[in-house]
């Protein structure tokens, strides 16, 4: 997906790369949450949770989905400091 969007929209890809820098760096309690393709399905509350290039992640999530796992972390704090990807 990458670099799919490294090759379409270079400049797109070159401020999410910018944006991960800056929080990263900051020492702020951080979570960099990244979502595949949105759709609308309903809210299941089961979500596939990894990291890009172990294959844990499928190629789409709902928005409800993925609005629900980011409410999660600001009680669980499971990511502080990463970056998962997540899917359905």
């Amino acid at each position: 997906m990458a670099t799919l969007i490294k090759r379409m929209a270079p400049g797109a890809y070159a401020e999410i790369v910018r944006i991960t820098e800056a929080v990263r760096a900051s020492r702020l309690d951080w979570t960099l949450v990244r979502g595949p393709l949105l759709n609308e399905k309903p809210q299941t509350k089961s979500v596939h949770v990894g990291y890009l290039g172990q294959g844990t992640v499928k190629t789409a999530i709902s928005r409800a989905d993925l609005a629900w796992f980011m409410l999660e972390q600001l009680k669980k704090h499971d990511h502080v400091r990463k970056a998962p990807a997540v899917s359905n």
